[in-house]
């Protein structure tokens, strides 16, 4: 946590110290864990929709823990998730012996039925369609105070969609029992048909910046979705 109320010359004990305001992460002396679980704990692997982000559940007797880890690239999710197959079979075959570890093989799985269903419950009435892209990225303002907001936006075969998107277990709102702790759940913020877009901007000094232009009517001007996706390749896949 940053700036607690631990004194800054602790007496006895190393851990844990305040963070200063202006701390790098290679600065840090102690790691500040808001949770930790063992490798041998972990028993799925969830690889969500359009490979952006990975969610790990961990079960150890009877208390569960799902970690949520949003990386909207994916080669970086394929990479993490080898890295972490591999240090899970290792620490599963220290522990258990090989036998043991390939009977302990972490669960692979994909979320896409249940992204879809959420996609579409998210923007009933309408039809959502074949999904062309889906990208985790943030909505940025020109003018104002307010911070870039994570969305993801779903581009289909007749429309794009900009929605928020929450996780069952995340604090965002209760959790209901028949509910899956990581499951995705989304809030449509903007749509438009793709013959309202009359322009894709690409930002020339921010290659990782897109703008998208939206006509309303042919009576009204457009608005438009000031977007920041996770890199440049993510912005060029978006833009095409």
């Amino acid at each position: 946590v940053d700036h607690d109320n631990v004194p800054v010359k602790p007496a006895d004990r190393k851990f844990p110290i305040p963070i200063p305001k202006n701390a790098c992460f290679k600065d840090a002396k102690w790691p500040h864990a808001l949770a930790c679980h063992p490798f041998h704990t972990l028993k799925k692997i969830t690889i969500g929709f359009g490979f952006q982000r990975l969610t790990l559940h961990f079960v150890d007797s009877t208390d569960s823990f799902t970690y949520i880890l949003v990386t909207s690239n994916k080669l970086e999710t394929v990479g993490l998730l080898k890295e972490i197959q591999e240090l899970a079979s290792n620490v599963n075959e220290a522990t258990f012996g090989s036998s043991g570890a390939a009977a302990r093989l972490v669960a692979i799985e994909n979320d896409d039925p249940l992204v879809l269903d959420a996609l579409s419950a998210a923007i009933a009435p309408q039809s959502l369609g074949a999904v062309l892209h889906y990208q985790i990225l943030q909505q940025r303002w020109r003018s104002g105070t307010r911070g870039n907001v994570r969305r993801v936006c779903v581009v289909t075969d007749t429309n794009v969609f900009l929605l928020d998107e929450d996780y069952i277990g995340d604090g965002s709102e209760s959790v209901e029992s028949a509910m899956r702790t990581g499951q995705s759940r989304n809030r449509l913020v903007d749509s438009a048909e793709l013959k309202r877009i009359v322009e894709v901007q690409a930002a020339d000094a921010d290659p990782k910046a897109i703008t998208i232009v939206i006509r309303v009517s042919s009576f009204a001007l457009g608005h438009r979705w000031r977007l920041l996706c996770r890199d440049g390749a993510g912005a060029e896949r978006l833009v095409e």
